[in-house]
């Protein structure tokens, strides 16, 4: 009897430590798939300040303040953005005409989604996107999404420049003289100089 007992202690004790670990597991474990968009690749801000969706060029600072919103489309996969707070510093093209607020939440191409199938949290991003980072400045290339009532980075990574070297991942893996680089290159000489 005292064998079974202890047995049973031994075996508990190791169920208990095997839900720890994946509970540890859960919280700790943070993966990124990036999905090709769908769109034209710009390599000079000339070309695509010609873009006919293109509202506004501004140059803004990151609050940190973010919301993370998924939901279902069709079919049952999740989809979703992120809503984040911008300060707006400059505004340096106005073709759509619009005035802006001092602060603006802008839709970015970026979610986190957490499956009940796969441990941990998933950042699923379009192209090579990465989050606003708080306090860094950008200049922002925004379209105005229908769908979901607001203003967001006009596509994707190529709409988002980091102009004070705060985002880090931005730059990161980038290939110089890649399209990325070259558009990113021409934005900066059209509106730092």
């Amino acid at each position: 009897m005292k064998k079974k007992k202890t047995l049973l202690v031994y075996i508990g004790g190791l169920l208990a430590l095997g839900i720890i670990g994946l509970f540890i597991a859960d919280q700790t474990i943070h993966r990124t798939v990036t999905g090709l968009g769908n769109r034209e690749i710009f390599t000079d801000v000339q070309e695509f300040l010609k873009t006919p969706d293109l509202v506004s060029v501004i140059k803004a600072k990151a609050t940190g303040r973010s919301e993370n919103v998924v939901y279902h489309s069709t079919g049952g996969y999740a989809d979703g953005y992120t809503l984040s707070e911008i300060e707006v510093l400059e505004v340096l093209e106005n073709p759509g005409q619009v005035e802006l607020p001092d602060r603006l939440m802008i839709r970015e191409p970026t979610y986190e989604y957490k499956s009940w199938v796969t441990l941990g949290t998933t950042r699923i991003t379009n192209d090579t996107y990465t989050p606003l980072v708080k306090d860094a400045e950008y200049i922002l290339f925004l379209g105005w999404h229908p769908r979901h009532q607001s203003y967001g980075i006009y596509s994707s990574d190529q709409g988002k420049v980091n102009i004070d070297g705060k985002d880090t991942m931005e730059s990161k893996g980038r290939v110089t003289g890649d399209y990325l680089d070259t558009l990113h290159r021409s934005i900066k000489s059209a509106y730092l100089n």
